[in-house]
C-alpha cells in the first residue's frame, strides 16, 4: 500500500501541473477554459432553491434533536455550565496594593 501511495501522489501532482499548464496555455491564446455548450434552462428558480436549503437545514436539525433524545445526550452548553466549578472566593479576591519604597538618592 505504501508503494502504491508513493507512486500515486507524484502522478497526481504531475497531472495537476499538466492541467494548470493547459489552462494557462488556453488563457494566453485568448480561448475560454471551457467550450460553450448550449443547454436548456433549469426548471427551478430562486424560491425553489431557498425552500430546498431550508428543508435540508430543518431535517438535519431535527435529526440531531431526535438522535440526542434517543441517546440521552443533553445540550453541550448546559453540560459545560453544569460541570464548571464555582469560582472560589480566595481565587477571586484582589490583594491589597503594596507600597514600594523609593530608592535612596545617591
Amino acid at each position: 500500500m505504501r508503494m502504491f501511495l508513493g507512486l500515486l501522489v507524484p502522478l497526481l501532482l504531475l497531472a495537476c501541473g499538466w492541467c494548470w499548464l493547459r489552462a494557462f496555455e488556453r488563457w494566453r491564446q485568448g480561448r475560454p477554459l471551457l467550450e460553450f455548450e448550449p443547454r436548456r434552462p433549469v426548471p427551478w428558480g430562486l424560491v425553489e432553491l431557498v425552500l430546498t436549503l431550508l428543508i435540508v437545514v430543518l431535517v438535519r436539525s431535527s435529526a440531531v434533536v431526535v438522535v440526542r433524545g434517543a441517546l440521552g445526550i443533553g445540550d453541550p452548553a448546559e453540560a459545560a455550565a453544569e460541570s464548571a466549578p464555582a469560582a472560589a472566593p480566595e481565587l477571586v479576591a484582589v490583594p491589597e496594593p503594596v507600597a514600594v519604597p523609593e530608592p535612596a538618592a545617591a
